[in-house]
């Protein structure tokens, strides 16, 4: 905001530019406790290895997140959506190779 703004302009726009900075303190903050997420996470998946003091077979380190956090509520449902969709076609499959396995040579009656 210029001097010659704030001095002659319109009363309402210090108020814009004061709730504007708001937001961008706000988005900054969050993109930091964002990244402390990621780093966190990023950590978390290798701690094993510290605390298992080098035993061999003992070690067991985490994979890292296969996709960036879920931001807004529309996303969360459609990774919800996917996940309940690869859930059920996980079972389809066992259950089709299950049938598969037991209509050979000793599953059928005739």
């Amino acid at each position: 905001m210029t001097d010659g703004q704030y001095w002659y302009g319109d009363v309402r726009l210090s108020d814009a530019y004061i709730e504007a900075d708001r937001l961008k303190s706000e988005r900054a903050n969050h993109m930091a406790w964002l990244q402390g997420q990621y780093v966190y996470c990023a950590i978390g998946s290798f701690t094993e290895c510290f605390t298992s003091f080098g035993k061999k077979g003992k070690i067991k380190i985490a994979p890292y997140l296969k996709e960036p956090f879920a931001l807004s509520k529309s996303e969360q449902e459609s990774r919800k959506e996917r996940e309940i969709a690869e859930r059920k076609e996980r079972i389809r499959k066992k259950l089709t190779a299950s049938v598969k396995m037991g209509s050979g040579a000793h599953g059928s009656n005739s």
